[in-house]
């Protein structure tokens, strides 16, 4: 075993089977299966050269140690940019079982999925997963795949179809997972009726109690660990934020400008937070009425202060307000808007063909002749039924078993990276509006998706604090989690209605849209391309409680922080497997803090690491793939140290001219009876030091 994963290796002639020390290396290539990552590509390519270069001998399997490195040498020559069809297993998924997890059912069966048919083995049911153990690893040797392949989370398992074999009365299960994968398992009906009765009781959940976040909670030690998540930002830190931010609402200047709204019992909107923050010249009174001109009564709250010298210039969020068809007008919400800036940018997250169209329920968006003091853009961003649409033709085509010539023109038909175009241009635009000195109002139809995706893009665009692990944390507790993203429907996390028209991958999106910032500027995150995976996989395992709700009060009245963990514990834990090894703190100023990406299609990453992750690739590519690599970084390290080499020539020979032209004008002082200044380091206090301070002897 190394690092808990299998390793088998086949020879010919093996003397002792199950006797690692009389094993051959150099009789075959080692089959080296179920590893993570990188790790499994490096140990393939490390065996294989080994038996290529050294001769036949017996060895001994030596088990690798813990914190062999692998990961930090990978990480750092391969960079972030994940090799092409690499297979990304994330440290913290296991096949093994969990705290809380308690096996249900074993079966035997024949599996088969999009790409391997015909796996004997065995389905075993959990509390927590549907998992697949094959009695045979033939089918699988010559590819790579992650640790977690056979591994489905119940919570990520979008429904099951039961039908009868006739011709050998055996019961066939279609299992269809939420991220597009497919599985078909064949069992005896006497089976197949006990399977069903587990995944019945263990797969729909009909109260919020029966996730296994809440069992698995109960079962972890540390108390004091899992809620450190929890506290990272809750509404109680909002005057801490803002300090952070730059406003302090104690300081006479600020409080002339901003108050906090106490929504403690959720009377004012019932999806935001219990505390935000509105201008201080809008009475209750009058907030009571914005509220009703607004829809689900998301009145504008304060997200971002962009800058807080001379005037602030200030981000905002709201839903649509309610003009109708009619135009109809709110002298309150007009006057809210004028109290936020003197010009206002008013960015619609819709199309407008949309926005109109919205009109018709009674809804619309802000005109120009009512609101003197904006002017209106429409963002062109299409609403959840495109992206679940969108989605669910990009799985269609990644897991698409067939390798054909279309296949990138599939990929452009699903729209989905065309939308993260269009979101991240909108992101620009408003940060560009903020540059140039104006407030800027953000809504799309109820606020919380649309909204909440370009409120924090733009924040992680201009706010080296949310680059970081907890201010990343940070800002998805604030702008999704606390004003109100329905992460439990959005997700169809209690499995009722898997067809669902209210599921969406609205938050995937958003992680996608980080990817390619980050893609782009890969010195300025503190965390790696795995972290933005794991919280991924995470959205659907159900194991915490961070997205088991729509809203705080959602939150509150289910109890999550206290009787579930959060993901940011888990994940903070674990951070030195996230850390960016290239990242680098930047500058206060404007130009070091703000970060402009590229929007434009050509310039965008499909994030493969993500989407194709369970698309078997063969070993033998990835280990020629690695191969290569590694000659190229051993080029590059030998012109390095050449450079170093003429580098230090060049030292040398500037040292001899410096002395050479310092003892000419010493001999030419005293002849001509110049003073000399004295430069004896007694005579000018400083204290001698024998050794030269850039002593390059010790280089190659």
């Amino acid at each position: 075993r190394v690092h808990g994963e299998e390793i088998k290796m086949e020879k010919e002639k093996m003397s002792t089977a199950n006797d690692p020390k009389s094993r051959d290396l150099t009789s075959e290539e080692p089959q080296v299966l179920m590893l993570d990552g990188y790790k499994q590509a490096i140990a393939s390519a490390m065996l294989v050269n080994d038996a290529k270069n050294r001769k036949p001998e017996k060895r001994e399997v030596q088990r690798e140690p813990e914190g062999d490195g692998l990961d930090e040498i990978a990480d750092t020559f391969f960079g972030l940019d994940e090799a092409p069809g690499m297979q990304m297993s994330f440290p913290t998924l296991s096949v093994e079982e969990i705290a809380g997890e308690s096996t249900i059912l074993a079966v035997r069966c024949q599996l088969s999925d999009l790409f391997f048919s015909g796996i004997r083995g065995t389905l075993i049911v959990s509390n927590y997963k549907l998992s697949f153990q094959p009695e045979s690893l033939s089918h699988l040797r010559d590819y790579i795949l992650p640790a977690d392949y056979f591994l489905f989370p119940l919570s990520l398992i979008s429904r099951f179809e039961k039908s009868l074999h006739q011709r050998n009365s055996t019961m066939v299960f279609d299992i269809y997972s939420k991220d597009g994968r497919r599985l078909t398992a064949e069992v005896s009906t006497e089976q197949g009726d006990k399977l069903v009765t587990a995944l019945l009781n263990n797969f729909v959940k009909e109260n919020i109690n029966q996730f296994f976040a809440f069992k698995h909670f109960e079962a972890s030690p540390g108390s004091e660990e899992k809620q450190k998540g929890w506290e990272i930002y809750t509404s109680d830190h909002l005057t801490r934020e803002l300090l952070r931010q730059g406003v302090n609402l104690d300081a006479p200047e600020w409080q002339s400008r901003y108050r906090i709204v106490d929504n403690k019992n959720f009377n004012l909107c019932h999806s935001y937070p219990r505390q935000f923050v509105i201008p201080a010249n809008i009475s209750d009174v009058d907030l009571a009425q914005v509220a009703e001109f607004r829809a689900k009564r998301r009145i504008p709250a304060l997200s971002y202060v962009f800058q807080t010298t001379g005037a602030p210039i200030t981000l905002w969020r709201s839903s649509q307000c309610k003009a109708g068809l009619t135009r109809a007008r709110c002298i309150e919400d007009e006057r809210f808007i004028q109290e936020i800036g003197k010009s206002v940018h008013i960015y619609d997250a819709r199309p407008w063909a949309s926005a109109m169209a919205n009109r018709f329920g009674g809804h619309g968006y802000e005109s120009s002749s009512c609101y003197s003091n904006v002017e209106v853009f429409f963002l062109n961003i299409e609403n959840i039924h495109f992206v679940r649409e969108a989605q669910r033709k990009l799985a269609d085509v990644c897991l698409n078993p067939d390798d054909n010539a279309t296949w990138l023109s599939n990929l452009e038909q699903t729209k989905w990276i065309d939308q993260i175009s269009v979101i991240l241009k909108g992101a620009a635009r408003i940060l560009e509006s903020l540059s140039r000195g104006f407030s800027v109002l953000v809504h799309c139809s109820d606020g919380w998706d649309r909204t909440s995706l370009l409120t924090s893009l733009v924040q992680l665009l201009s706010d080296p604090y949310s680059r970081t692990f907890v201010g990343f944390a940070n800002l998805i507790t604030r702008e999704w989690i606390l004003f109100g993203h329905q992460f439990f429907t959005r997700a169809c996390q209690d499995n009722k209605d898997p067809f669902s028209n209210k599921r969406s991958p609205v938050f995937l999106q958003f992680l996608d849209c980080v990817h390619q910032i980050l893609n782009q500027f890969p010195s300025r995150f503190e965390f790696n391309l795995r972290f933005l995976g794991e919280i991924a996989y995470h959205i659907y395992s159900g194991r915490f409680g961070t997205f088991l709700a729509n809203s705080e009060k959602d939150l509150l009245e289910k109890d999550l922080p206290r009787k579930t963990t959060s993901l940011w514990s888990h994940l903070l834990a674990r951070k030195e497997a996230f850390k960016n090894p290239f990242y680098q703190f930047v500058g206060n100023t404007t130009e070091d803090r703000v970060l402009l990406p590229e929007t434009q299609v050509r310039h965008l990453r499909f994030w493969r690491e993500q989407f194709v992750r369970y698309c078997p690739s063969r070993k033998k590519t990835l280990i020629e793939y690695y191969q290569y690599r590694q000659e190229g970084m051993d080029l590059f390290l030998k012109r390095a140290l050449q450079e170093i080499s003429k580098l230090h020539e060049e030292n040398i020979k500037l040292r001899n001219n410096l002395a050479e032209k310092s003892t000419a004008m010493a001999h030419m002082s005293k002849e001509r009876g110049y003073p000399m200044p004295c430069l004896d380091k007694e005579e000018t206090g400083e204290e001698e030091d024998d050794e030269d301070e850039d002593d390059f002897t010790s280089l190659p």
